[in-house]
């Protein structure tokens, strides 16, 4: 078991892994808390008080792919940063970085979701 832990974190241990999970999920936080302000502001669908229900119905998606895609990010930012820079060691991982990790791939999961339900609209005319 502790074999199949090391390879799937990818030699990371658990506890840097939440350690590093729970920095980025703060950073989705920020996002998401910025699109609440945002919303019951100016959406006339969002309800005025923030429902637990509705988020979880009009976000399912972003949430899930967001959270897949935070923990990819997480385990292989050494390799993808080996690639993104160009430079032979890889960046070691903290919690700032893992932070705006959230930051950033939410707000990117939000335009492909948005995308795809714009797409979705035009085509069945909703």
């Amino acid at each position: 078991m502790k074999e199949i832990i090391e390879i799937l974190l990818n030699g990371m241990s658990v506890g840097t892994f939440f350690a590093m999970l729970l920095a980025a999920l703060l950073g989705v936080i920020v996002m998401f808390a910025t699109d609440v302000i945002k919303a019951v502001k100016t959406d006339s669908t969002t309800p005025d008080k923030f429902n637990f229900k509705y988020m979880l119905i009009t976000g399912s998606a972003r949430i899930a792919v967001g959270l897949i895609v935070i923990c990819f990010a997480i385990v292989y930012f050494g390799e993808m940063s080996k690639m993104v820079f160009g430079i032979e060691a890889p960046l070691a991982m903290n919690g700032l970085v893992a932070f705006f990790i959230g930051v950033g791939i939410d707000a990117i999961i939000k335009k492909v979701v948005s995308f795809g339900k714009f797409s979705f609209n035009k085509i069945t005319g909703k």
